[in-house]
């Protein structure tokens, strides 16, 4: 092929699959030990820092990565060792933001998609199954920031267990769900 079919092979090339071709390169200055975010996962920072650890990784174009939408390709795909690289990396990144007492729990996840779920399921269910009655108005949310990783590790599903004593209950899928259609 000519030098010119190659550029015009590649300018008809879809605009999707050049996005995530170049979801799968890594940079010279991406390494396993970089920290994407000043501040470590403590277990009462989750909203904040899982934010933050997007925003990043969107800046990374890895996003995709924990969202689901740079699927794992088949094992005996030619992709899936380029995608079993970069998944690898953004593991690394995730666990290296977490404080040494948190991080431990997470480290066998098989993907970055697996270890997001995992901190979600966590953490947003630790979160927000408890209402709180703020300035006389019910908020769906917990502070979390006001806990301390202990009480974050004992929390559970308040709808569910009847020694909870939360004034009111809110679903674990319903919250999940606000969870996930929350804004940008």
């Amino acid at each position: 092929m000519e030098l010119g079919e190659a550029a015009m092979v590649e300018a008809t090339a879809s605009p999707k699959h050049q996005v995530h071709a170049d979801c799968l390169q890594l940079q010279d200055s991406d390494h396993p030990t970089m920290i994407l975010v000043t501040t470590p996962l403590d277990g009462g920072n989750y909203l904040i820092w899982s934010r933050l650890i997007r925003i990043s990784l969107g800046a990374k174009m890895k996003l995709g990565f924990i969202d689901g939408k740079i699927p794992k390709p088949e094992k005996d795909s030619d992709e899936f060792g380029q995608w079993y690289r970069v998944d690898c990396m953004v593991r690394c990144w995730i666990l290296n933001s977490m404080s040494k007492d948190i991080f431990e729990s997470f480290v066998y996840a098989n993907s970055a998609r697996e270890l997001w779920l995992e901190l979600e399921g966590r953490f947003v269910n630790a979160a927000g199954l408890c209402c709180i009655n703020f300035r006389g108005k019910s908020s769906p949310f917990l502070k979390v920031t006001s806990l301390s990783w202990p009480i974050l590790q004992r929390l559970t599903d308040c709808g569910t267990n009847s020694h909870a004593s939360c004034p009111h209950r809110t679903a674990p899928a319903a919250l999940r769900r606000l969870w996930r259609n929350r804004l940008p």
